[in-house]
């Protein structure tokens, strides 16, 4: 990284992320995403071998711990974040960056491995040989899942260029295509449409259903297909052959 770079990631949560909130307001504010995230991964086993890169001050891996799972561990680049994780009791959570780490890390060592909010970090170029290394720490059969921006959202500038360290976004096409090259199979792809969990969030989540048909139908109308992810993220997840 240069000096540019290392000052945006050193600050990261002080700067970009916090937004006036803790460490601990922003978990509760976004609990419904992580616990969706886990159950879109299927771990059943509470000493599953779970690798979160760019884990930020831990956030999915509080709630994994609060759902019973043992077996943690999570990396990220700003020295910020791993000091804010031990401040939260995750010991488990070590200065560094992703591709180094994961090639420090024996092959078929992890049973999943989460990257939220972390490929668009990275240039284009360099994408393939990280996929590539994750697909290594897997063990057959493991799950690799993704949360990325999403290019062909309603607002999908507002995703990638909220952040000066974001490189590029992806579509539904391009984050299966990148997990495919790099061996990845039976990759889905879902929106990130409001979760249900309450009566404001049930009014969201039927606004969000009745709009997004006019954006599918202007599509079906051009090109004939509406098969699009309109929201201004995506998550997605692969597997490793067994």
């Amino acid at each position: 990284m240069n000096a540019q770079q290392t000052c945006l990631y050193d600050r990261y949560f002080s700067t970009q992320l916090s937004q006036g909130n803790t460490p601990l307001e922003l978990s509760a504010k976004w609990r419904y995403y992580d616990e969706l995230a886990v159950r879109r991964a299927a771990i059943t086993d509470p000493e599953a071998r779970i690798l979160e890169l760019g884990c930020g001050y831990g956030r999915l891996l509080l709630t994994l711990r609060r759902l019973g799972f043992r077996n943690l561990r999570g990396v990220d680049l700003s020295q910020e974040h791993v000091q804010l994780a031990g401040e939260l009791g995750l010991p488990c959570v070590v200065h560094g960056d992703a591709l180094s780490f994961l090639q420090a890390t024996p092959p078929g060592e992890a049973d999943v491995v989460f990257a939220l909010d972390v490929l668009e970090h990275f240039p284009k170029d360099t994408l393939p040989e990280l996929v590539s290394a994750v697909y290594r720490a897997l063990k057959p059969g493991g799950r690799f899942l993704v949360h990325v921006p999403n290019g062909e959202a309603i607002f999908s500038g507002r995703s990638l260029y909220h952040d000066l360290t974001h490189q590029t976004a992806f579509t539904q096409t391009s984050i299966a295509q990148l997990l495919t090259i790099c061996g990845f199979e039976k990759v889905r792809c879902f929106e990130d449409q409001p979760i249900i969990h309450g009566p404001v969030s049930l009014v969201r989540n039927v606004a969000w259903r009745v709009i997004r048909l006019g954006f599918k139908l202007i599509s079906l109308i051009e090109t004939g297909s509406g098969n699009l992810l309109l929201s201004q993220n995506l998550t997605a997840m692969a597997a490793k052959p067994r």
